[in-house]
């Protein structure tokens, strides 16, 4: 349920809620011991917002709870990766915060560029904030307050014909830091250092009632992450984004790519992902040192107006080996898409094929894969 209104419009209501039936099968090589029966997974969050409006500042304090089942190993992990035989199958999480935002502008409507194609100039900014404070029933869910400082940017001009000008963003520039009551241990972040504790269960970012996403969220710390697009033509494109650990400063992850669009059926691709090497100390392998460069290439194409074809692929240096390889074919209806994925993983050594569908216009009622979501857009003439 999304922005329900309640006494007479001064609440808003949001409602998530999944119940499920898993079952984990293993391979028939696997050592594993793990239970392969059918359980049990459910949870529903629960948010009531007070939108407020001071000049032009917007606030929402909000309250949310959250109730979560699992009968199979129950929540059994705390923020420190300490692990307890059988955790609790019911569990639940009370959440305090408050949103804030603004916004302000400045135009020159004379501004004009013949290179760039530039008509006018208007720059938006949006800095806003987010703090949230949990209090859980058992720390196996416990979540780390956290305190979120944001500023997002768009510069945004006109092209066309004089009679026919249309509105574009130029650029846009979104820039989050965000801080946590508590990080792993600042060791973790040093470069040149690793350790199982870098693995955290609980990710204030992720609903820890996600349970179909992963066990392990990542690393959690305090940090600056970045997301730049440049339009430089109606047809081409420069994207990037950085992660950046405050603790440690080091840059974490770094990508950066092209996309261009060629008229009237062809979309390509090309862009790098550069993740920091971190030393690995592994008994069987002894110590090395292990990190991420790679070229990422992709291109779509509209077979005809109902078909489309898309193949991507990484290949990482580091290793001088190919990374992933993957085919998909989507087929559109009226307001329906249908998506069949071919992939080879050689990190993994997985082969997989996937199958989705979803409505036009709303990915939340996707079902399989979900990444395919995005491109269905350029399916869409109408």
């Amino acid at each position: 349920m999304k922005g329900a209104s309640l006494w007479d419009r001064k609440l808003t209501f949001y409602s998530d809620t999944q119940v499920s039936r898993f079952r984990d099968r293993l391979s028939n090589t696997s050592t594993s011991t793990a239970p392969q029966q059918f359980y049990t997974f459910a949870f529903s969050r629960n948010e009531i917002d007070l939108p407020m409006l001071f000049n032009t500042v917007k606030v929402v304090p909000y309250i949310a709870g959250t109730y979560a089942y699992e009968d199979q190993d129950g929540y059994d992990t705390t923020l420190d990766g300490r692990t307890r035989p059988k955790g609790d199958d019911s569990v639940g999480m009370g959440e305090l915060g408050v949103r804030a935002s603004t916004m302000l502008w400045k135009e020159n409507q004379f501004f004009k560029s013949r290179f760039w194609d530039l008509n006018g100039m208007r720059h938006i900014i949006k800095p806003h904030f987010e703090a949230a404070f949990y209090e859980a029933t058992d720390n196996t869910i416990d979540m780390r307050d956290t305190y979120n400082f944001g500023l997002s940017q768009r510069w945004q001009s006109r092209r066309g014909s004089p009679k026919n000008l249309r509105s574009f963003d130029w650029m846009r520039l979104d820039v989050d830091a965000t801080f946590l009551e508590k990080n792993t241990p600042s060791a973790m972040g040093a470069p040149g250092t690793y350790g199982p504790a870098a693995y955290m269960w609980n990710n204030p970012a992720i609903p820890f009632g996600v349970r179909r996403t992963s066990n392990v969220f990542g690393l959690v710390r305090d940090s600056v992450n970045a997301d730049y697009m440049w339009r430089l033509s109606d047809t081409t494109a420069v994207l990037s984004d950085l992660n950046y650990d405050i603790r440690s400063g080091v840059v974490q992850q770094f990508d950066i790519g092209m996309t261009r669009y060629v008229y009237p059926d062809v979309s390509l691709y090309l862009g790098s992902r550069y993740l920091r090497p971190i030393i690995v100390d592994v008994p069987s392998a002894g110590v090395y040192e292990q990190g991420s460069n790679s070229v990422v290439a992709a291109i779509t194409y509209a077979l005809n107006s109902r078909y489309t074809a898309t193949f991507s692929q990484e290949y990482n240096f580091d290793y001088g080996k190919s990374v992933r390889s993957e085919v998909t074919i989507m087929r559109r209806y009226h307001r329906m898409y249908y998506g069949l994925t071919f992939a080879a993983d050689e990190s993994l050594d997985r082969q997989s094929v996937m199958f989705s569908v979803w409505p036009q216009g709303v990915k939340e009622l996707a079902l399989g894969r979900h990444r395919s979501v995005g491109l269905s857009e350029m399916m869409t003439n109408d």
